[in-house]
């Protein structure tokens, strides 16, 4: 089925609030649009529009689609250029949910309608030209940092800071995992390893280590202040720590390659990761305790499905650390927070923090860095 930009819009408007006056107008409108009471529409979205700080690609061609069914065909297109510029047609699908749907077809006769979409497909080829390249090129730059490292007997002299790409099998399977060395990592000073388990796991088709934008991911820019190395090991839905133990397996073997590989004393190697990640640490946490020093977990649900978790095992001494919002629409915080509860008095080491807002992937907001930093401030001040 068809995706129309009504159904595109209305699953972005449950994202947490950017403004209340701001969403209060937005919600207005959307009500409106579902009564067909496109002119009272408009009118709302004029309104909240006098703050253009505010408004996202997606307000814009919803806007554009209220003023399209009001008679107002030039303030619709110009709405729709200004989503164009602020990146509306990039995402597979979003082209073809203006292009196919009825709600705009007042505007087909239009010279600028057609210039339009022409813009759009322009614009969407050339970013996923730039994309392909800055591909090839982070994945040649990571793979040439591996082989920069030296022997797995450890015999290099030296490891250069930055992402290094590796691949290990697992039977037919050739898995990808990175290693981020930080700029104040040194061969002959203990350091610490810390492995992070990626999440949107079920969602995953690939291995998706190929994407440059992993680098951005916020585990990395906490590396240098701990002198600690990062494995990032790549999961999908068919092979990921969901409910493959395989994988949760395979995890093992390839931190054994990485502590031979970099050759040093790893003082303290901590695993966690985001979601399904985060999911994922009790397992390690429960099975695994001896090789590690300590857990984390961001946004998880604290139980496995495939196999019982035995709480009890988070009683030998090793911290545990999970964070939880308030307002994760994904796990439910009353949820979470109630199998803490029932466990918490037979699992001692496990320590339960909430934030107040930032939804199920506040550590991508603007004060996760510091929320997950408080978190290893913690796990490394216990030794």
């Amino acid at each position: 089925m068809r995706k129309t930009l009504l159904a595109i819009t209305l699953c972005l408007l449950v994202q947490p609030l950017r403004a209340q006056s701001y969403d209060h107008h937005l919600q207005k409108a959307a009500q409106a649009i579902q009564n067909k009471d496109f002119c009272a529409a408009l009118r709302v979205f004029k309104q909240a529009f006098t703050d253009t700080a505010k408004i996202n690609r997606y307000d814009y061609a919803y806007a554009a689609l209220a003023a399209a069914n009001c008679h107002q065909p030039q303030q619709a297109l110009s709405w729709l250029g200004k989503s164009q510029q602020k990146g509306f047609g990039l995402q597979d699908g979003e082209i073809e949910s203006i292009a196919n749907d009825a709600a705009f077809s007042s505007l087909h006769a239009w010279p600028e309608w057609n210039r339009l979409l022409t813009r759009m497909q322009q614009a969407k080829e050339n970013d996923q030209r730039k994309k392909r390249m800055a591909s090839q090129q982070w994945v040649e730059s990571s793979l040439r940092h591996a082989q920069l490292t030296g022997s797995e007997a450890g015999r290099s002299s030296a490891f250069p800071a930055g992402f290094a790409l590796y691949f290990q099998p697992a039977d037919t399977i050739q898995v990808p995992y990175l290693v981020y060395v930080p700029s104040s990592f040194s061969q002959v000073k203990p350091a610490a390893l810390i492995v992070y388990l990626h999440g949107g796991v079920v969602n995953q088709d690939y291995f998706p280590y190929q994407d440059p934008q992993v680098s951005n991911e916020p585990i990395f820019a906490l590396a240098d202040r701990y002198n600690a190395l990062v494995l990032y090991p790549f999961a999908r839905k068919d092979f990921g720590w969901v409910d493959q133990e395989k994988a949760f397996q395979h995890v093992l073997t390839i931190l054994d390659r990485v502590k031979k590989h970099y050759c040093v004393p790893f003082t303290r190697v901590y695993l966690g990761g985001m979601s399904n990640g985060g999911t994922a640490a009790y397992w390690y946490a429960t099975k695994q305790s001896e090789l590690f020093s300590g857990f984390y977990a961001f946004s998880p649900w604290p139980q496995l499905k495939w196999t019982s978790t035995d709480y009890t095992k988070l009683s030998q001494g090793k911290p545990f650390i999970s964070v939880n919002a308030k307002d994760d629409t994904v796990f439910p915080y009353a949820a979470v927070k109630a199998i803490y509860d029932q466990h918490q008095p037979r699992a001692t080491d496990w320590r339960f923090k909430t934030v107040a807002e930032g939804g199920h992937g506040f550590i991508y907001e603007p004060s996760g860095r510091l929320q997950m930093q408080a978190v290893f401030d913690e796990l490394f001040g216990d030794k």
